[in-house]
């Protein structure tokens, strides 16, 4: 399985927890099992036009997918994936 760590400003909506363990194969696929489990979550991280929301950065195995592949970036059952919502403002 692999291991999906979540930024705290997510934990209202995983109730509390930072670590996740996700079977997919794909990021597109985590965040849809994951929304299953913690409705709201895939809402805040991704747009209605099915892209990352701006202020969203998804690592996986400490690649930035918008980079390599976007949400359609392989997910193996070792893979890391890191999820952070960055806060804006000023």
């Amino acid at each position: 399985m692999a291991i999906v760590r979540l930024d705290p400003s997510l934990a209202e909506i995983t109730k509390g927890k930072a670590k996740l363990k996700v079977s997919a194969s794909s990021v597109r696929e985590t965040l849809l099992t994951l929304d299953r489990e913690y409705p709201g979550l895939r809402a805040a991280l991704v747009d209605k036009g099915d892209e990352l929301q701006n202020f969203v950065l998804i690592y996986v195995d400490d690649e930035d997918i918008r980079y390599c592949g976007g949400l359609d970036v392989e997910v193996k059952p070792d893979t890391e994936i890191v999820i952070i919502k960055a806060v804006a403002g000023g």
